[in-house]
């Protein structure tokens, strides 16, 4: 058997129409707290994904689809 690396993280999957918005953080990361990293994927692109900021740092609210809805994603 493979050995297997468990990831530790918290994940937050919000949708809305053609986009799926996934928020990642370290586990207990309130969401009201800019730590998460948010991608958006667009269906219509042939499932595309584009980081919030147009970079990958953990500095992102993911507190609703509003806010997530709201980060630049550089369209």
């Amino acid at each position: 058997m493979k050995n297997q690396e468990r990831i530790n993280t918290d994940i937050v999957v919000e949708k809305n129409g053609n986009y799926t918005y996934i928020a990642i953080a370290s586990p207990g990361t309130p969401r009201n707290v800019a730590a998460w990293q948010v991608i958006r994927y667009d269906k219509t692109s042939g499932v595309v994904g584009r980081y919030a900021d147009g970079d990958d740092k953990f500095d992102n609210l993911a507190t609703s689809l509003i806010v997530l809805e709201g980060l630049d994603y550089g369209d």
